[in-house]
């Protein structure tokens, strides 16, 4: 009876601690699954899952969702000028920024290439517009030393905000392109104006 009991102990141990790898590789399996291993944020995939969560969270208790989507300008000079490792640092330096101005419980990712995606829900309009703003401002002041060059770094920032619930996440996707554009648009326009006035 007792070494029947030993036996039965033992084999409870040798079990639990297989459930346990069993467990860890299941979360590691889906951290490699979710997550963007060059910038260490969330990629596609993680992204979207966590999205819709918040999306989720949005109808059932209201509130105001706050869309960003990023695009980095110049950045194929970047890449064609100091090279895709140079390039790569860059992309690490703003993925660093984005999350440091976002909160924990706010969705940060990286869709691709030099595009970056956050979500994130407030209880009133209040503070959005002026953490936006200063998310904005520190993004296009990073820059990035390489051999004696002084990289500047140059992000476009689309924002969209929601009273109301939007449809779905491929609505906000689409909606956050199209603000972004416009965004990149008017920085073009201006970067023009002021290179013509300097240039009379």
């Amino acid at each position: 009876m007792i070494a029947f009991t030993i036996e039965s102990l033992l084999l409870a141990i040798a079990v639990g601690r297989r459930i346990q790898r069993l467990s860890y590789a299941k979360k590691r399996a889906e951290q490699h699954a979710n997550y963007d291993h060059l910038c260490h944020i969330y990629n596609r995939r993680g992204w979207s899952l966590k999205a819709n969560e918040l999306l989720k969270k949005h109808a059932q208790r209201g509130g105001v969702l706050c869309f960003l989507y990023i695009d980095l300008d110049r950045f194929k000079a970047i890449n064609d000028t100091y090279g895709h490792d140079v390039g790569d640092k860059v992309l690490c330096t703003v993925a660093e920024s984005i999350s440091q101005h976002m909160r924990s419980e706010d969705a940060v990712g990286r869709l691709g290439g030099d595009e970056f995606v956050a979500i994130a829900l407030f209880t009133s309009k209040d503070k959005i517009n002026q953490r936006v703003a200063t998310l904005e401002q520190k993004l296009n002041a990073l820059s990035l030393e390489h051999q004696g060059n002084t990289i500047a770094i140059y992000a476009s920032v689309g924002q969209i905000n929601y009273s109301e619930a939007p449809k779905n996440l491929d609505e906000v996707l689409k909606a956050g392109d199209e603000a972004m554009y416009q965004k990149k648009s008017l920085r073009k326009a201006q970067a023009k104006q002021t290179y013509t006035r300097e240039n009379a």
